[in-house]
């Protein structure tokens, strides 16, 4: 029972909650992002990490030799063709730039660009049907949101199955990679009909689950990286044991931004994104929550959609 009431809360609020989170991006990271793409001759390799104090945002580009930074609201290269290495050059404003770059060409309904999804704001509360192997509802209500950290209340109710029906607390932590999210721990902590129980999973290297800003046609995988799974039961103290595995290897492609979709809640704008593990996710943009997933596997495939947004 305790095995296949954590198989459902990690494979469907894991799915739910990784495609959710995500963090909004600062103006000087999108410049570089749209940079990296329009420019890759300048500026590769793509997505380098972001060094960021008090003063400076930069990323330095090791194939090309530059790099780019933005301090007090001006943007500065040095490098290549611009200047020799640690000859900072001025280049001008980042509102400027953002106006010449990223904002000058705004993406259509269901065309080619690029969109950055707001952070679910705290206190918002989203319910979700579940329809397929497993029926039911899910709720997600979102009690802490930052670039590095985000908690939520999950509720799951499965008439057909009260055993599996939870109310759980899942904390994820999250680290910035140039454009990407990635994770290093996922905590839940589940009231199930069996009982309290706690379940870690920790991540080695860092496990990408998303990206900041998403560009059409855009890629990003996950390949060599392992995961251990520990489970704590109160009163049990050796616990139920942590298995080191490694993590799913997946591919995850931008299919569309931009593109509108009904769901019994309403019409929203999204972001589409498919993955090779056979799961098509589209989420808000202005929300960034989910609106709809679709899932396929052996025992068929499972569709959750929203029902019900404030």
């Amino acid at each position: 029972m305790l095995k296949q009431t954590s198989k459902i809360i990690f494979f469907i609020l894991f799915s739910i909650f990784s495609v959710t989170t995500y963090a909004v991006v600062d103006d000087a990271n999108r410049l570089m992002n749209w940079a990296e793409q329009t420019f890759p001759d300048l500026f590769a390799p793509p997505s380098p990490t972001l060094t960021a104090d008090p003063d400076w945002q930069y990323r330095v580009y090791e194939d090309t030799n530059t790099a780019v930074g933005v301090s007090g609201g001006k943007v500065f290269v040095t490098g290549g063709p611009f200047s020799t290495f640690g000859d900072i050059k001025e280049i001008g404003t980042l509102a400027d730039l953002l106006v010449q770059g990223p904002d000058s060409n705004p993406s259509t309904n269901g065309g080619a660009g690029c969109v950055t999804p707001n952070l679910p704001q705290v206190g918002k509360s989203y319910k979700y049907n579940i329809q397929g192997q497993i029926a039911g509802e899910i709720t997600i209500d979102y009690l802490q949101v930052s670039n590095t950290f985000v908690k939520t209340k999950t509720v799951t109710n499965f008439p057909s199955s009260p055993a599996s029906s939870t109310d759980s607390i899942i904390s994820q932590t999250l680290q910035r990679e140039g454009n990407l999210i990635k994770t290093t721990l996922i905590e839940t902590q589940a009231n199930t009909s069996v009982g309290a129980l706690t379940t870690k999973i920790s991540y080695n290297p860092a496990y990408v689950i998303s990206v900041i800003e998403f560009c059409q046609g855009a890629s990003y995988a996950n390949n060599d990286s392992t995961q251990t799974v520990e489970t704590i039961i109160p009163g049990l103290p050796f616990g139920a044991g942590a298995i080191t595995q490694a993590s799913p290897k997946d591919t995850f492609t931008i299919a569309a931004v931009n593109e509108s979709i009904s769901v019994p809640a309403g019409t929203f704008n999204t972001v589409k994104v498919t993955s090779t593990n056979n799961s098509t996710v589209w989420t808000d943009i202005n929300g960034g929550f989910l609106v709809k997933q679709i899932t396929t596997g052996q025992d068929g495939s499972q569709t959750t959609e929203l029902i019900s947004a404030p």
